[in-house]
């Protein structure tokens, strides 16, 4: 965690590990415990601490839902996930999710040449 922090600040962030670790159960507890450390240090600078821990939550949890979700389109992608990922899997998640960036930028890319010559 970060120094200085007050101790009842690190006693609500440890209370806020254990809900996530207990709620993303599917992650190592090593990476649920990097993830609140990762968000909780974008606080650094706050000077208004009292809510710190319920935004830390919040978003550590976004971030740990977006990490499922992206596991169950890598599951769906061929090989099965059991434990750690393999090369291959995030090899072809990697290769969907560039596929998927490239098709909507050129569909906007379209969208606008073709508000460019109407108008």
């Amino acid at each position: 965690m970060v120094a200085g922090v007050p101790q009842e600040e690190r006693a609500q962030m440890d209370a806020v590990q254990r809900r996530l670790v207990q709620k993303y159960a599917e992650f190592p507890h090593d990476h649920v415990a990097a993830v609140v450390q990762h968000v909780h240090a974008r606080f650094n600078q706050s000077t208004v601490r009292d809510y710190v821990p319920l935004l830390v939550e919040r978003r550590a949890s976004e971030e740990l839902s977006k990490s499922t979700a992206g596991q169950t389109v890598v599951a769906k992608a061929g090989r099965a996930v059991a434990g750690s990922e393999t090369v291959g899997v995030r090899q072809k998640f990697f290769k969907w999710w560039w596929q998927r960036i490239r098709e909507e930028v050129g569909a906007g890319e379209k969208a606008s040449r073709g508000r460019a010559v109407g108008t």
